[in-house]
């Protein structure tokens, strides 16, 4: 399941499931607006994923948190907890080796 949140659903919306994609992008953002299409797929084909979906301009609180400095940057939580940083586009396939490893 893919959610878009803010600053006040980030919490609960990381919570969902054991595994989390947490994805900083921005409107403006080409990289982003291209990894989208490819997050799309992955949420396609790996149904215990949750992915959220965090816009940096609108979730000042959560972006700093997270000290993001360049857009798309993901985070794979699990239990809540960051275990790994992701930063640039990424294909499906890119995505799907990088959770091989934690899930």
């Amino acid at each position: 399941m893919i959610i878009y949140t803010d600053d006040n659903g980030f919490e609960n919306a990381v919570k969902q499931t054991e595994i989390t994609l947490v994805d900083f992008f921005a409107s403006w953002c080409g990289p982003c607006r291209m990894l989208n299409t490819e997050l799309i797929k992955l949420d396609n084909s790996i149904k215990e994923l949750n992915i959220v979906k965090v816009d940096i301009d609108e979730s000042p609180a959560t972006t700093e948190e997270f000290k993001i400095e360049v857009v798309p940057t993901m985070f794979i939580l699990k239990n809540g907890k960051p275990v790994k940083e992701i930063k640039g586009f990424k294909t499906e396939a890119d995505l799907k080796q990088i959770l091989k490893e934690i899930m």
